[in-house]
């Protein structure tokens, strides 16, 4: 099962706040996506995944909607 996040229709930060809240709620390996129609936001969810080493599987950039797969990661003392 995919886990959907979707943050269309809002503008950063907002988005960037309930996609880490969710992501942390996850179970370890659990994959998801997450929606967006604003290009700069789903540019600030990407970036934020990668420095927070959160597995980036894909990617839909051509819009208008863009999506972000990834997998939950294993967080220290889990």
């Amino acid at each position: 099962m995919v886990v959907e996040i979707d943050v269309r229709g809002r503008q950063c930060p907002e988005p960037l706040k309930e996609v880490a809240q969710q992501i942390v709620g996850l179970a370890p390996g659990t994959e998801f996506k997450v929606l967006t129609d604003d290009l700069t936001c789903f540019l600030m969810v990407r970036r934020i995944l990668s420095l927070n080493e959160v597995e980036i599987t894909g990617v839909e950039d051509s819009g208008p909607i863009y999506v972000i797969y990834g997998r939950a990661p294993r967080l220290a003392g889990r």
